[in-house]
């Protein structure tokens, strides 16, 4: 087998973008497994929003949730890594973003506390399958908490996702935060090791197997680590330009095709 493990991005890449997953990608992930490969989702959403819908689809092995600030085990939730801010860090960011005026998620390994409410917010929740915590302030809701916090984020407007993302990464600075984007509308900020690309390097260490026997898939700019950590990142035809011009590869095909299923049958019959 010439890929023994693949790792790929959930929403916009293994998902459909009507919120379901295609039975020609679960039937050809299914059929890896079965001959011995290892198959990993890296999504930037929180344990109780992905766990769930692997047990479904890909209840045996591993997933990594927060970009890569947690993997863990699908079928019995054992956390096999976690990192994440120190409060200091949190209290930071959150003190940046509301100078600028952002719309908040805060997320600690359970819970997304927002401080805003909207359609925006209700749409984002019915996708992703959650409850946020209304809170009227972020920072106090982190300084007060117990709990560690894995990533920030500001649900923006398209047109000013990149404005934002770069005006982040000016006042934030590249030492201690990864910044970038997981959708059109979507600007998160995880500490600096906790990327997709240090999740497939913690994978690989963990599988026992080399950089040139892992495949990636994406759709994003978070997922650029990713695929530049894997022995071949491809991605999907819906995907953003800036992804595309970092892949090995572009599908022919979309998210909404069974990009991903697509594939894993030709590796199959090749």
């Amino acid at each position: 087998m010439q890929y023994k493990l693949i790792i790929s991005d959930y929403d916009g890449t293994f998902r459909h973008r009507d919120n379901t997953v295609g039975e020609r990608t679960v039937s050809a992930v299914r059929e890896y497994v079965r001959r011995g490969g290892k198959f990993v989702i890296c999504t930037g959403r929180m344990p109780s929003s992905i766990r769930p819908v692997l047990l479904r689809y890909v209840p045996d092995g591993l997933y990594v949730a927060y970009q890569g600030s947690i993997v863990a085990e699908t079928g019995s939730g054992k956390i096999l890594r976690e990192s994440g801010f120190t409060k200091e860090q949190a209290l930071r960011i959150c003190a940046v973003m509301q100078d600028m005026g952002l719309r908040i998620h805060a997320y600690d390994r359970d819970d997304c506390f927002v401080n805003y409410e909207d359609r925006d917010l209700g749409l984002y929740e019915e996708v992703c399958a959650i409850r946020s915590v209304r809170v009227p302030d972020i920072s106090r809701c982190i300084e007060t908490s117990p709990r560690p916090f894995f990533k920030l984020l500001a649900m923006v407007k398209r047109e000013e996702r990149n404005a934002v993302r770069d005006a982040l990464r000016e006042r934030l600075g590249a030492e201690e935060f990864f910044i970038s984007c997981s959708a059109s509308t979507l600007v998160e900020v995880t500490a600096v090791g906790d990327t997709k690309g240090a999740a497939a390097q913690f994978l690989m260490s963990h599988y026992g197997v080399k950089r040139e026997e892992v495949l990636a898939f994406g759709d994003n700019q978070n997922d650029a680590p990713l695929l530049a950590a894997a022995g071949h990142g491809v991605a999907v035809a819906n995907a953003d330009p800036s992804l595309k011009s970092v892949a090995d590869e572009v599908s022919e095909k979309t998210c909404d095709e069974d990009a991903v299923g697509d594939y894993i049958e030709k590796l199959l019959l090749a």
